[in-house]
């Protein structure tokens, strides 16, 4: 009798894990596919965990960019290749410090540190690219300004884009004689929110700039993590979907970072810093600075607290200078000046290993700084004053797939149409890389309407940070409004920047965010299309679950009312262009040159584009074309002026190859870009190098993940378990690679199958429609309850059952 009792509770029991665990599962699961949706926009785990810490430690902290930015995000496609294959010819070690005279700051008690950097990179550019030495910027303008732009507190924690936001408006820089940062500041009084600051209130910050940025470049983030003697390198801190860099990515984004201090000037950076001053002897105590060599690493867990300038590097510095018990994996480091004055470090300088786990991840650079005595322009018209915040992925209307085009819009009111005015330049703020066209309909605020009036695509596209695309030829404003229209064009996936409201818009209910609040937005100024032709006013866009609300497109439009622009006698039209081809045939792998005859001769604008009607069969580069695979294809030549056009049919031939000659790999790509598969199944990727008629078509074949997915030396893949995992294929000859961005899912069972089918004959949303995923779902939620419950219910009637059975028996 205790034994059937004891059975009786054990299968219930069973019954009970079993309900468990299938809720959990399936839980795990639908929180899987929530993750796989795709989205517009994707909020980086970086900046999610800056979100989580106290208010306190937000403000004294950098806040991170709301979205990771890759290497393959951050370079033109077209240079991607030949950086991982080119070594810079870069010194091993290299100081700006040796060449140019710094200032060395100090920042005191204040927490502005991110001021004091960005001012510093804005000096250095000065006097390395311009050769125009002893400027010194006021860091107190960036804080106070911006605390009244923004709504944040004087000296708390600010951010990279806030200080960009500063620069692309014409803020500033002002020099440090025009606001001193003595003038402000009080140590003794401690006046102002225990910030040792006077009130922002009383301040003079309308001052006239005495500099203009007009390109800041944002670098590759690279994320590091360490187990054992292994550093690994990533695009994210996700915990799903990140992308591990090769060893050759990392030393290429390096050696852009180490080009621009270099060329420009220094750089941007941020870490995590436990540093701090004992008084008595002025040593520094902290868990990882060595106070005999001044060199610091760090591989703590945390957010990046301390903005520092890098102004150089040592590739051999080595591993033994930093303290014994936190030494880095690797040799090498960058010199870096720091903002606590000369008596920190050597002189206000100090190491950072390459290995620290911050680092890297948020630099940011200016590429020119040009001085002015008055501003250069008369109007700036803007909606985005806060700067870009929130850049969104381009989608199409059913959410399943990414567009490679789309189309922001600004319809600008002018401040005074009596007078003549001329549209200069565009200010963009570029998530990513991207090609950009842009449009302007200069006698009406009609979104149809206007002309293209710069391009910058291909080997001339735009690449992440803030740029200011110059007109050819300045256009008359001659209405009293006008619209510019930005068409942003990148073949994986196009972002388009806005500024954003977090907290109205949804997205964030964190306080800390409040800095964005003074963003504002009405009906009738920003527009969003997918296609150019359709659009929709960003007031109120419906975006995955959100409503926009204070939201702006990332557009500024430049104006001028003393423009130089041509007479119009002395303007010489065009009238055509010619090709000195209208038909060709060349060999896989051989080029070709055309060349272009703008009409008539003397014209003034003879600005040319060049494209390929299959790129797959002959591409084009200013003029030079190269076979492909055999076909043909037309080549357009187009002129700015006059949007005149002329084209060469070109005949691609196999290569007539001698016994011994060997033919150069030129490009591989592969049948799929991106795939998703269940657990347990298999798929053949196939590799296509180009020419046909390569002579060494060896490729190599690389899991991101081999624990999610394997792949053979043929391109078999095989799925072991969820998750997502990028396959990449390697050309021996030549390095070309190809990537296929593959996503592995819980198995399908065949009841899902039969309610697909059903779906389809009943002209239904099938499961694939997340709106209505939930309801086709057999197994999800309730009724995966109830069918348990009915299993556990047959459970315990059987048992039963065959209790009264042996009861009676006994």
């Amino acid at each position: 009798m205790k034994n059937i009792k004891k059975r009786l509770l054990k299968n219930v029991s069973i019954a009970l894990i079993i309900i468990f665990i299938i809720v959990i599962q399936k839980t795990i699961v639908n929180a899987t596919t929530e993750n796989e949706t795709i989205r517009a926009i994707n909020i980086s785990d970086n900046y999610k965990e800056w979100e989580k810490l106290p208010d306190e430690e937000k403000e004294n902290s950098m806040q991170p960019p709301i979205y990771d930015l890759s290497f393959m995000q951050a370079i033109k496609r077209s240079n991607y290749n030949a950086m991982l294959r080119d070594n810079l010819a870069l010194p091993s070690k290299y100081s700006l410090k040796d060449y140019i005279a710094i200032n060395v700051k100090n920042q005191q008690k204040v927490g502005a540190c991110w001021a004091f950097s960005m001012s510093s990179v804005l000096e250095t550019t000065m006097a390395n690219k311009n050769k125009i030495s002893n400027i010194i910027y006021s860091p107190m303008h960036f804080d106070y300004k911006t605390a009244g732009i923004f709504e944040r507190n004087l000296g708390s924690g600010g951010s990279v884009l806030m200080a960009m936001s500063y620069l692309a408006s014409g803020y500033g820089p002002v020099y440090e004689s025009d606001l001193p940062f003595e003038s402000v500041y009080n140590e003794e009084k401690n006046s102002y929110e225990n910030y040792y600051l006077n009130d922002k209130s009383k301040v003079n910050v309308n001052i006239k700039p005495k500099a203009r940025t007009e390109n800041i470049t944002l670098f590759a983030s690279i994320f590091k993590s360490i187990s054992g003697d292994k550093i690994t390198y990533k695009d994210s801190n996700s915990f799903i979907g990140a992308k591990t860099y090769t060893e050759n990515e990392v030393k290429a984004m390096r050696n852009l970072i180490k080009k621009h201090i270099k060329e420009n000037g220094a750089v941007f950076a941020s870490f995590y810093s436990d540093m701090g001053i004992v008084a008595s002897t002025g040593e520094i105590r902290s868990s990882y600075f060595n106070n005999a060599t001044n060199a610091y690493y760090s591989d703590a867990f945390g957010t990046a607290n301390h903005a520092v300038t890098l102004v150089g590097w040592d590739d051999n510095y080595s591993k033994t200078n930093f303290k014994q018990d936190k030494q880095p994996l690797n040799d090498g480091a960058y010199i870096v000046l720091n903002s606590w004055g000369k008596e920190f470090g050597d002189n206000g300088y100090l190491y950072v290993s390459y290995d620290d786990l911050f680092i890297e991840q948020t630099i940011c650079g200016t590429d020119d700084v040009k001085k002015i005595e008055n501003q250069d322009f008369d109007n700036i018209y803007e909606y985005d004053e806060l700067g870009m915040n929130l850049p969104i992925n381009a989608i199409n209307e059913t959410r399943t797939a990414y567009l490679e085009s789309a189309y922001l819009a600004n319809v600008f009111e002018r401040n005074n149409s009596n007078k003549r005015e001329y549209l200069t330049e565009v200010g963009l703020f570029i998530p990513s890389t991207e090609g950009v066209e842009i449009y302007v309909n200069a006698t009406s605020g009609d979104l149809k309407g206007g002309q293209l009036v710069a391009s910058c695509t291909g080997t001339k596209a735009l690449e992440p940070g803030y740029r200011t695309v110059k007109l050819a030829t300045p256009i008359e404003l001659t209405s009293s409004k006008f619209a510019v229209k930005v068409k942003y064009i990148n073949n994986e996936i196009t972002q388009l920047p806005l500024e954003c409201d977090f907290i109205a818009s949804g997205i964030s209910s964190d306080s800390a965010l409040k800095a964005y609040n003074p963003a504002s937005s009405k009906p009738g100024e920003s527009y969003i299309s997918l296609d150019g032709t359709n659009w929709s006013d960003i007031y109120g866009y419906n975006i995955d679950q959100y409503t926009l609300k204070d939201t702006s497109a990332c557009i500024k439009a430049f104006s001028s009312y003393t423009a130089e622009v041509p007479e119009q006698d002395e303007t010489v039209k065009v009238t055509g262009v010619t090709l000195n081809k209208t038909s060709e045939e060349i060999e896989i792998g051989k080029t070709v040159t055309l060349t272009a005859s703008v009409l008539p001769s003397n014209a003034t604008n003879k600005n040319i584009t060049w494209k390929s009607s299959d790129e797959a069969i002959a591409k084009v580069q200013n003029g030079t074309v190269t076979g492909v695979k055999e076909g043909k294809a037309t080549i357009t030549v187009t002129t700015e002026d006059g949007n005149y056009k002329a084209t060469c049919e070109i005949t691609v031939k196999k290569t007539t190859q001698t016994e011994n000659e060997t033919v150069k790999v030129t490009g591989i790509t592969l049948n799929k870009t991106s795939e998703k598969i269940q657990v347990g199944e298999t798929f053949n990727l196939i590799a296509t190098i180009y020419p046909a008629n390569a002579t060494n078509k060896s490729v190599k074949w690389k899991s991101s993940n081999d624990k999610i997915a394997t792949i053979s030396e043929t391109g078999i893949i095989k799925t072991l378990k969820e998750g997502t995992c990028t396959i990449t294929v390697t050309s021996v000859d030549g390095s070309f690679s190809a990537s296929c961005a593959l996503t592995v899912i819980a198995k399908t069972n065949d009841d899902d199958d039969i309610y697909k089918e059903k779906d389809e004959d009943n002209n239904k949303p099938t499961n694939d429609d997340d709106t209505t995923a939930n309801d086709q779902l057999p197994y999800t939620g309730i009724k995966t309850i109830i069918i348990v419950t009915v299993l556990v219910g047959a459970i315990i009637a059987i048992n039963y059952i065959k209790y009264r059975r042996l009861k009676d028996v006994i």
